[in-house]
């Protein structure tokens, strides 16, 4: 696990930067982000790895309204993976439980 310091590390070394671009603000899903936003993807591709955090940002990322839940994830993510020059990716979500009863599961 990385300690909080290696991440101030990372960031005052420019290892880890954080980027604003407007098409974080559309409508659209990663799947258009390569006609869209060709420029953003030519910026992303040439990073060793890029993190999307968050569950909107996985839905856009997955574009999770056409594919089934099974589809598996190098699927899912289409042309973010299979595109000519597509970055390395990690996508990272957390789930909430709510009234969970200790002792007791759900399939």
């Amino acid at each position: 696990m990385i300690q909080p310091e290696c991440y101030q590390y990372y960031e005052k070394e420019g290892k880890w930067v954080y980027e604003q671009h407007p098409f974080w603000c559309t409508g659209y899903t990663f799947w258009e982000l390569h006609s869209e936003a060709p420029g953003l993807f030519f910026h992303l591709s040439r990073s060793d790895l890029v993190f999307f955090k968050g569950d909107l940002n996985r839905r856009m990322l997955a574009y999770d309204c056409a594919a089934p839940a099974s589809t598996p994830f190098e699927i899912a993510i289409g042309p973010m993976t299979s595109s000519a020059g597509a970055p390395k990716i990690v996508s990272l979500r957390t789930i909430t439980i709510w009234s969970w009863v200790s002792g007791t599961t759900e399939t």
